[in-house]
């Protein structure tokens, strides 16, 4: 085994490996491993992902991780809105 360390320019892109980790039930460091391994099996450095149509080189990781688009999240904050609606009755 070979140890890692990763300085991460942006501290918003650990609270998203934060996010996946509790979604998938499993560490940080093996939703980073998911992510190395998926990357390296595809064969593609970070410009050929971010190469593709309609991606930037900061939506690299986006496109690994398999993050919702800007519509899916606006969509899903929209559904979602009322749940964090606090009921004054339930709090006098």
């Amino acid at each position: 085994m070979t140890t890692l360390h990763i300085n991460l320019p942006d501290e918003q892109i650990f609270h998203q490996l934060e996010a996946i980790a509790r979604k998938e039930r499993v560490s940080v460091d093996e939703v980073i491993r998911m992510l190395l391994f998926r990357f390296t099996a595809e064969h593609r450095t970070a410009s050929e992902w971010a190469d593709k149509p309609g991606h930037d080189k900061n939506d690299v990781i986006d496109e690994m991780a398999g993050s919702w688009s800007a519509q899916d999240a606006e969509e899903f904050e929209r559904n979602t809105a009322p749940f964090r609606e606090i009921d004054p009755e339930l709090w006098h």
